[in-house]
């Protein structure tokens, strides 16, 4: 995949219709501001339907003009387009760059990042490290004739002469430009609805740095983290940044293990509300995550249908009590009312997730807070035994079938080396017979991958362990 983040003049249905019809599959598309300009982060492969090529080709691009011609086809001038190698197809010698091409839709303006080397003898290297190739001053004076600056142009060309790797650069032009919306706005409140067992939910939980659980039966539980402020934009605070990449990080470890320990039947859903919009997905065992949501300002380009979104949820939460009507709520993108209650009340879910939704204050008033893994705060025994119990284990089955495998190969592997070792004289003959190295070299990379598949199983099962 090579997406592209890319600021153009054209309303948010305009861009997003524009990208679907070049059969984009991965990619989304922000808010339009009051002045037309919408950001879209995209994949610049477009691929015709049931061919499996690209339009544009296979081939990685030969130079900067190629990159630009696969920015064209996806939107139309004006824009400003970023690009950087870390997931971007760009040519040899071009880290990352910056391209803005204005109204007439005349040449682009282009400003681009080289990778700089480790110093000789450093020992030190420079992976992913950039420098500047030239002068940012026309490309920062075209921004600002389409978007505007924030700062001094001299403020905004230091920015990004000092910028020295190209994994910050889109942030960087944030900070210097008046850029639309770049990212979803951080959420009022998030909760997590788990149908499982709640003791394992609760051990589960206490991953995430500090979270609120309400029980509400012995398989369902709703429970929600405490988030400290995101951080904001164009200030920099180096340590509300660390507290709160810390705490959603482990929100998201102590939400992974759950999915991780699903078993068939069982399911999460997670409902997020920002203002007045509302997104949600459900994870179930075997099955990518369903999503959908009502007023998102944000649109992915990947469309799951309201079909595959209702099965998902009656799946896990049992059949609907009116299923006409909650196939019209997951088709529809506005909602009369709460859409969360209305989902709620369709499939039987408990008044806790409405209430952590809607008024998190009083949902933890009603909820137990679960102490954070600690030091001075490990898991019990009974949390552990119900984590051990949700833990990824092989089929018996299967490990049997690779430990027969594993035998067969190093037997195998034992044999040829054996002949090879008597100059064939183990089998009665004066030379290697033909077929030695062919059984060497099969049971010795029959051994490897079975035994590798035994200790990827461990391994994985060790993971899901880490804390217990």
């Amino acid at each position: 995949m090579t997406p592209v983040n890319v600021v153009t003049r054209a309303p948010h249905d305009q861009v997003l219709d524009r990208l679907r019809a070049a059969h984009l599959e991965q990619g989304r598309v922000g808010p339009t501001d009051d002045r037309g300009w919408t950001f879209a982060e995209v994949d610049t492969e477009l691929v015709e339907p049931g061919s499996g090529s690209t339009v544009l080709g296979d081939r990685s691009p030969e130079s900067v003009a190629d990159v630009l011609a696969r920015v064209d086809a996806l939107v139309a001038a004006p824009y400003v387009a970023q690009l950087d190698a870390a997931s971007d197809e760009l040519p040899d010698g071009v880290s990352a760059l910056v391209a803005v091409r204005g109204d007439d839709g005349g040449r682009a303006v282009v400003v681009t990042w080289a990778p700089v080397d480790a110093e000789p003898g450093s020992g030190d290297p420079a992976y992913g490290a950039a420098r500047l190739d030239a002068a940012p001053d026309e490309v920062l004076a075209a921004v600002d004739s389409l978007v505007g600056l924030r700062v001094q142009a001299g403020e905004a060309a230091d920015r990004l002469r000092h910028l020295d790797h190209p994994d910050v650069l889109l942030d960087a032009l944030v900070a210097v430009a008046h850029l639309p919306a770049t990212d979803a706005t951080s959420p009022d409140a998030v909760a997590h609805l788990v149908r499982a067992d709640a003791a394992f939910v609760r051990a589960a939980v206490r991953r995430a740095e500090s979270a609120w659980v309400r029980e509400t039966d012995g398989r369902t539980v709703v429970w929600a983290a405490d988030r400290p402020p995101s951080p904001v934009l164009g200030v920099e605070d180096p340590d509300a940044d660390d507290e709160f990449a810390a705490a959603f990080g482990a929100e998201l470890r102590a939400r992974r293990q759950v999915e991780q320990g699903l078993r068939p039947g069982e399911g999460a859903l997670t409902v997020e509300r920002t203002g007045a919009t509302v997104s949600w997905t459900v994870s179930t065992p075997g099955r990518t995550w369903a999503h959908g949501g009502w007023d998102e300002e944000w649109s992915e380009l990947q469309v799951d249908g309201s079909d595959a979104a209702y099965d998902a949820l009656v799946e896990v939460f049992g059949e609907s009590r009116d299923p006409a009507r909650l196939r019209a709520l997951l088709a529809e993108r506005r909602w009369e009312g709460d859409p969360v209650a209305e989902l709620a009340y369709l499939l039987g879910l408990p008044s806790a997730l409405v209430e952590a939704v809607s008024d998190p204050e009083r949902f933890r008033h009603g909820a137990e807070r679960v102490r954070p893994l600690g030091p001075d705060a490990p898991l019990s025994a009974t949390e552990r035994a119900a984590l051990a119990a949700r833990a990824p284990r092989r089929p018996a089955a299967a490990t049997v079938r690779d430990v027969v495998l594993l035998a067969l190969g190093l037997a195998l592997f034992a044999l040829g080396a054996a002949i090879f070792a008597t100059d064939g004289g183990l089998v009665g003959s004066d030379r290697p017979p033909a077929w030695s190295f062919p059984v060497w070299a099969a049971g010795g990379l029959l051994a490897l991958v079975t035994w590798g598949a035994l200790g990827s199983a461990r391994a994985e099962r060790r993971r899901f362990l880490a804390d217990a």
